[in-house]
């Protein structure tokens, strides 16, 4: 497994992360209901911003989990992690 910083063209595979939750899971990543993943909304998690600073964790070619910093404007930081169920219990999220 290794971690390096998402990219656009990993749009595909924070998808793939976002396909292979839970609802529930779906609901703690983005504090509220989502029946249906948008994969136009994903590319804001990809895109370069200076306000959102993202990690994905890759095993080969499979992306197992993904991490979010969204910097606010009093310099605190919210984090956002997310990893998909075939990839739990095996150390993604430490």
């Amino acid at each position: 497994m290794y971690i390096r910083p998402i990219r656009l063209s990993d749009h595909d595979l924070y998808l793939s992360i976002l396909q292979r939750i839970t609802p529930e899971d779906c609901h703690c990543r983005f504090f509220h209901a989502v029946k249906h993943i948008d994969p136009n909304h994903v590319r804001r998690f990809v895109e370069p911003s200076k306000s959102l600073f993202g990690l994905i964790a890759m095993e080969g070619d499979t992306a197992l989990g993904a991490v979010h910093a969204c910097f606010n404007d009093d310099g605190s930081a919210e984090l956002a992690v997310v990893v998909a169920n075939d990839a739990r219990h095996h150390s993604v999220g430490q």
